[in-house]
């Protein structure tokens, strides 16, 4: 009885990481990078790598940098793993891969459905922020410089993930 108890839980809180994903990716794609807005953190870096090698080589209209952020999180999901956990390991897989999934599959507009860069922030950031939330509830991550913050609490005495 308790197994099953533990994959209800465990399939809940995948069903809370990949909607949180989703919701982040349809933040960062309708809202902020049609404003040639770039994010903070892992996702922040792919862009600005996924600028950089679109002005090297032509990828035509494919959303490159749900790849890059992909690549830029196995070092970090080495982290998780070996200094983290396993199932925190696990939910960061889940996390970071559909992030990487949906950045990628979720068009990014070439005209903002929203022309002013306060109201397209605000309500990039509410999407963006609400779909973190959801990922971290579930116990899980979005990868990135979250995996660094939560090493960073296990190990150092006076640090938090808030900090």
């Amino acid at each position: 009885m308790k197994e099953k108890s533990r994959s209800k839980i465990f399939m809940k809180n995948a069903g809370l990481i990949i909607g949180g994903s989703l919701l982040y990716a349809l933040g960062m794609n309708l809202f902020l990078t049609p404003l040639h807005l770039f994010s903070g953190g892992g996702v922040g870096l792919a862009q600005l790598i996924t600028l950089f090698l679109e002005n090297l080589i032509d990828v035509g209209s494919f959303n490159l940098y749900g790849i890059v952020y992909m690549l830029i999180n196995i070092p970090l999901l080495f982290l998780a793993y070996f200094q983290l956990g396993y199932k925190f390991f696990i939910k960061t897989l889940i996390g970071s891969g559909a992030i990487s999934l949906f950045i990628t599959l979720v068009p990014t507009l070439s005209v903002p459905i929203v022309d002013d860069y306060l109201t397209a922030v605000l309500i990039g950031g509410i999407a963006c922020g609400a779909g973190v939330g959801l990922i971290l509830i579930a116990g899980g991550s979005g990868g990135g410089i979250d995996v660094i913050a939560m090493w960073a609490a296990k190990k150092l005495r006076n640090a938090s993930v808030g900090k």
